[in-house]
């Protein structure tokens, strides 16, 4: 890994030669970093310090490329194992066709690893006393009886090539593959390549005298120095016993209780199934397991079938003079509120606005843009939010996309939108009176069903694709969301975040759905006096990511009674500085299914707030991030996917991508289990990883495309953005992946630090 110290000026900036982020914008960060990664022409550079790059392409070689678990923390200590754990199973009898027992124990084994780590390419150690050279002796060097078995569990073998080709790299067991077990460069101290260690004893009865391994558990033999794992096996003719020593900080009892579930059922699979059976049918699922997921998910929510301008109307007309907005340009009340955007709406109807079509808005912040969004609803049309930062040709190509005829903007926009559309409905103080004198225009019969609005994301050709989310949408989540984010009457929520992301959308009409006040700064209070424009505007409540988080303390700003994280992830570092002063919120959703999926709304501890928490508003289910047929049980690291009320409606004029994403009866759902009938259902594919907890909590992992491997272990860069941010004299870090065709991938890290003429690279690794 490169590093490239930078001098820290805020928190969430990274300034350096040719890398300089926009505000606030943690995205802006990596998206430069990637630039001046490839700008440098970093393969051209030295190694820094003597530290190797990584290895080039996986055809490259072979055995750094399989993956052993559990994943040992990247700036962790060596593991000691401090836990036991005993589990008994049915027996393990030979296959016909001379398979071992062992044979069998090995296949398992790897189809779990393959499980855990999202990885085709496995390896664990195991050892082999009774084939121990006799040089070595009893006593002699009995570490160097742990052997590697390097492992490919392909999908499409069948069960009786798969258990084969396991003998065959069994029989390859020889103290020839010890050489390069150990990680490059490391003494005899240092750990082997692999964190995990099976050892079958003699069967129970037989011998045990010239065995190493014989008594307690916790005696930590000297074989067992680095691991963070070891199963000892027995197997026996009644039943198999199975002793687990785990290091309890890298795999929990929870999770290694089900491991050994896992195990256990992997082995009867194997024996029950026919040769001709592929693996691919082996699941480490467990009924036991399914049986609890689908006692969470066992009946998906019912939808709100109600237009979301229409439950704001209800709250003007039962609080008319409340406080509704309160902005840098102004103040409204929600009668007022009500009354502009009436007569804004009879102005776009006599423009041509129908229902069914989509206006842009372009807005810097300011009230006027919440008058134009229920103004647009009113018509019964969808809006699309437009930042005016954005590059013109960018607006332009979004403008094409939705096929605007109106735009709606601010006096300062007003030039800008009329090279967007044909048609400009400009808002400022000097058209309010006009609004207020607009004769209310006959109602619009809207439908649940339309498109509320319609949210750009990225995409990966480059045209950006279109979200469509509507009322019936919106308004499930308000129904199913709001008390756990907190929004009550009283709530005065700042509203930070870009227009740009839906996230603004979900500030604003969740506040004003619970009767709150919208808070809005300027662009310039946003950006350059937050602490200050949140005191003026007197909000309680507010939506940041945790790196522009890191710039505030609650000192700062004493009026915030509710934070709210969203959009990176959540490390405790940035909880531990607001916790016991502020209700801390965290939550995550991607912009195809509403602006929050999940919530995480009463944490009970500083790590425990890192976590997702649970949907609302919908189903949430980890299925194999190659085969989304494929359900995968608690603990399981693999792909999220959401069912209810609240996933949109795909991609706007996108079939092909909106079919990709959005997909419809997955087997297991169809099949469900003994005590849960099942369904046909709509999900969507959200394309990051997670674990689900034995809470039903979920924890963000990554996303399927940013892993890495660093010598055969496989790395999220975001553990490795983690790791660096618990350095004390580290404010911020971006870790992202440069490659290049002579050296491969490059794991290059930007950090922003306290003091960089006391740090060396060596301290990062």
């Amino acid at each position: 890994m490169t590093f490239y110290p930078v001098r820290s000026t805020t928190c969430d900036s990274l300034a350096t030669p040719g890398l300089i982020a926009a505000p606030y914008s943690k995205t802006a960060i990596q998206d430069k970093a990637k630039h001046v990664a490839n700008a440098n022409n970093m393969n051209k550079m030295p190694e820094a310090n003597g530290f190797p790059t990584a290895p080039g392409s996986p055809d490259d070689y072979d055995k750094t490329h399989h993956v052993s678990f559990p994943i040992l923390p990247p700036l962790g200590k060596p593991p000691t194992r401090n836990a036991v754990l005993e589990h008994q199973c049915p027996p393990v009898g030979e296959w016909t066709k001379g398979q071992t027992k062992s044979t069998t124990l090995y296949a398992a084994w790897a189809l779990i690893v393959s499980h855990m780590t999202k990885s085709k390419r496995v390896v664990f150690g195991v050892t082999d006393w009774q084939h121990r050279p006799a040089k070595l002796g009893d006593a002699a060097g009995a570490e160097l009886l742990a052997m590697p078995v390097y492992i490919d569990t392909d999908g499409h073998q069948s069960v009786q090539d798969y258990l084969e080709y396991v003998q065959s790299q069994q029989n390859r067991l020889g103290f020839s593959d010890l050489e390069g077990v150990r990680e490059p460069g490391s003494d005899t101290q240092s750990r082997l390549a692999f964190s995990a260690l099976l050892s079958i004893q003699p069967e129970k009865g037989a011998s045990m005298e010239s065995s190493p391994c014989q008594g307690t558990s916790e005696e930590q033999p000297s074989w067992s120095t680095g691991m963070a794992l070891t199963l000892t096996i027995h197997f026996g003719i009644d039943h198999t016993d199975i002793t687990a020593s785990f290091d309890s900080t890298i795999i929990s009892d929870w999770t290694m209780k089900h491991l050994c579930r896992q195990l256990a059922f992997a082995l009867h699979q194997l024996q029950v199934s026919s040769a001709v059976d592929s693996i691919s049918m082996i699941t480490i699922a467990t009924p036991d397991e399914l049986e609890h997921i689908w006692n969470w998910n066992g009946a998906v929510q019912t939808p709100v079938e109600r237009c979301v301008h229409h439950i704001i109307q209800e709250c003007a007309a039962s609080q008319p003079a409340a406080p509704a907005i309160c902005a840098w340009d102004g103040e409204l009340s929600y009668g007022q509120l009500d009354r502009l955007a009436m007569g804004l709406s009879g102005q776009l109807s006599g423009l041509g606005v129908r229902r069914g079509h989509v206006v842009p808005l372009c807005f810097e912040k300011s009230m006027w843009a919440v008058v134009a969004m229920l103004g647009v609803l009113q018509t019964g049309a969808a809006f699309v939010l437009f930042d005016p930062s954005l590059p013109e040709g960018r607006l332009l190509a979004l403008a094409r996309q939705v096929k605007a005829n109106v735009i709606v903007s601010g006096d300062l926009e007003r030039q800008l939108s009329s090279r967007l559309a044909p048609n400009v409905m400009a808002l400022g103080k000097f058209v309010s009176q006009s609004l207020y004198d607009q004769p209310a225009s006959p109602a619009i019969s809207s439908s649940p069903s339309d498109v509320m609005y319609i949210a750009f994301t990225s995409g990966s050709t480059g045209v950006p694709k279109g979200a469509i989310i509507t009322h019936r949408n919106l308004a499930s989540a308000l129904h199913y969301q709001q008390d756990s984010l907190r929004r009550t009457p009283s709530s005065r929520t700042y509203d930070f975040c870009s227009y740009t992301f839906d996230v603004s959308i979900c500030n604003i009409f969740s506040t004003l759905a619970a009767g709150g006040c919208v808070c809005v700064p300027s662009e310039q209070q946003r950006q350059n006096s937050l602490v200050e424009s949140i005191a003026s505007l007197k909000a309680n409540t507010i939506d940041l990511t945790p790196s522009v988080a890191r710039i505030l303390s609650p000192e700062q700003v004493p009026s915030i009674e509710t934070i709210v994280f969203g959009g990176e992830t959540l490390y405790p570092k940035d909880v531990a500085r607001w916790w016991g002063k502020v209700n801390i919120i965290n939550l995550y959703g991607p912009c195809e299914c509403t602006p929050n999926s999940t919530i995480n709304g009463s944490p009970t501890s500083i790590e425990d707030a890192t976590h997702l928490g649970k949907g609302l508003g919908l189903l949430t289910w980890i299925v194999d991030v190659d085969d989304h047929n494929v359900l995968l049980p608690m603990g399981c690291i693999g792909e999220l996917l959401l069912e209810g009320p609240i996933v949109g409606q795909g991609y706007l004029d996108d079939p092909e991508k909106t079919a990709a994403a959005f997909i419809e009866n997955p087997l297991w759902l169809l099949e469900g289990t003994p005590h849960h009938p099942g369904r046909p259902g709509r999900l969507y594919k959200t394309g990051d990883l997670v674990r689900l907890d034995k809470d039903g909590c979920l924890t963000f992992i990554g996303r399927k495309d940013s892993q890495v491997k660093v010598r055969g272990q496989r790395v999220e860069l975001g553990e490795v953005e983690h790791a660096l941010l618990s350095c004390d004299f580290v404010d911020d870090a971006v870790v992202v992946l440069q490659h290049d065709d002579k050296q491969g991938a490059r794991m290059v890290a930007f950090v922003t630090i306290h003091d960089q003429t006391s740090i060396r690279e060596k301290t990062f690794i």
